[in-house]
């Protein structure tokens, strides 16, 4: 466990995926490569501003059993009975503990860079611990004492901690939310949070080229929001990007399977989430409403969208590439432009296809009519090779919202969709489908898009 102590408050966990039963080992003389092997265990779930004065690592019993180390790996100490241990050219002994497993490798504030950690709202931090393995470990005995049971190994542990940098962060917990008049509320109190959403955080600074049926600059399309990070919430709910540099963001959220009526949400989007002097938002609450039950008895619950890419080089000839795909639903920023914002799509059964997602096809001459099932025969148009695709996406239009403003009911159905996609070798490289003819989207159903959908040409 990896703790830390909030002046006047009390300790934060600063690393929750560890616990006694689900520890990590580290070699602390490898290479740099495991100098920040705690980022990906990291706290994401907000911390609670203020200076924090003390740091304690906790340490595995060597006597513990019932320990699962991750990815299945193989405990470098087993040979010799511990969970901690130094290697010499005499080979592996057990590193003893004195009270660090109980009381934890002690940090104080007189062993921190200038006293303590302070940790403003909005903000994350680095943390650098040096641990001196020179001066920590301590040899007792030698090759032949204690009867040819060679050294002991002894730990004195001599650690300091130091900031070595702060960065914005935007954070918040996703909601079951409700309508409320023409507004959506996150219910009070008790609110249900969203476990396992996805989140995707964007920006407004890219225009796509309309790809359909080939890449023309007719009609002039409106911005198409820009794919900065995505995440997933974790078990309550709750979300992080760290870091995220100054300007101004969306956040936008979906989940395919919303706690209390186990259908699919609408996508939520939360414009003006603003990053600025590296101070971000740490408390956003994004409301997320169940979709309507489709009518009859359908193998799936959200709007599926089936079509085709193309690419073809500059001679016209067909030629194979990769092309990233999104599902693109249009809302209408606080200065009235209409913004393409790109939707996270659904895996699993019946979901977007191909995995994982963002989806990414490559074309061929021999297109794989698994992508979309619904399409009867998938075949490339003359001199170009193709592939097909699936997007499972909500069959709701937008909640469009901001943490100031509110956020208001979404318009009524059909859903209208876009697709656009990127294949970075093809010029234009970005494409999106004509926003002045939406493909309309319903739950329970397959909606087949024109075909070809985009069309990539220029393409190396």
């Amino acid at each position: 466990m990896f703790k830390a102590h909030l002046a006047g408050t009390g300790w934060a966990n600063l690393a929750p995926n560890l616990s006694p039963s689900n520890p990590i080992q580290v070699d602390l003389l490898a290479e740099s490569s495991n100098e920040c092997f705690l980022a990906t265990l990291g706290v994401t779930t907000g911390l609670q501003a203020g200076k924090y004065t003390q740091i304690r690592i906790f340490l595995e019993p060597n006597s513990a059993s019932g320990v699962t180390l991750p990815n299945s790996s193989t405990n470098a100490c087993d040979s010799v009975g511990a969970w901690n241990c130094v290697v010499d050219t005499n080979g592996t002994h057990p590193l003893q503990l004195t009270s660090e497993a109980h009381t934890g490798l002690k940090i104080p504030s007189s062993q921190i860079a200038r006293g303590g950690i302070r940790l403003l709202p909005g903000q994350g931090v680095d943390i650098d611990v040096d641990f001196n393995a020179c001066k920590s470990i301590v040899r007792a005995g030698n090759a032949h004492s204690h009867h040819g049971a060679g050294p002991k190994f002894l730990l004195k542990p001599v650690l300091h901690a130091n900031e070595i940098g702060t960065s914005a962060l935007i954070a918040g917990t996703v909601y079951e939310g409700t309508e409320s008049g023409d507004a959506v509320v996150v219910p009070s109190p008790n609110p249900t949070v969203v476990p396992f959403a996805e989140v995707w955080l964007e920006q407004q600074s890219s225009t796509f080229t309309v790809g359909n049926p080939g890449p023309t600059a007719l009609p002039t399309p409106g911005p198409v929001e820009n794919f900065i990070a995505m995440t997933q919430a974790d078990a309550n709910g709750q979300f992080e990007f760290c870091p995220a540099d100054d300007g101004s963001y969306e956040v936008v959220a979906d989940a395919a399977n919303l706690p209390t009526s186990e259908l699919p949400s609408n996508a939520t989007i939360t414009e003006d989430v603003e990053v600025s002097d590296g101070i971000g938002v740490n408390n956003l609450a994004v409301p997320l409403l169940a979709e309507p039950t489709p009518t009859g008895t359908p193998a799936f619950n959200w709007g599926r969208i089936e079509g085709v890419v193309t690419t073809q080089d500059s001679t016209l000839s067909a030629i194979s590439e990769d092309a990233t795909l999104w599902p693109l639903q249009p809302f209408t920023n606080g200065t009235g432009d209409t913004v393409q914002a790109l939707v996270p799509p659904f895996s699993g059964l019946n979901g977007t296809l191909p995995t994982p997602v963002p989806p990414q096809v490559t074309t061929s001459g021999s297109p794989a009519n698994a992508n979309c099932p619904n399409i009867a025969t998938v075949t490339c148009p003359a001199n170009t090779d193709c592939e097909c695709f699936t997007l499972a996406v909500p069959a709701s239009n937008p909640v469009v919202g901001s943490q100031a403003g509110g956020y208001a009911k979404p318009a009524p159905t059909p859903a209208a969709y876009g697709v656009g996609a990127v294949a970075s070798k093809c010029s234009p490289s970005m494409l999106q489908t004509d926003p002045t003819n939406p493909i309309s989207v319903t739950g329970g159903a397959a909606t087949l898009a024109p075909s070809p959908t985009l069309s990539f040409a220029g393409c190396l």
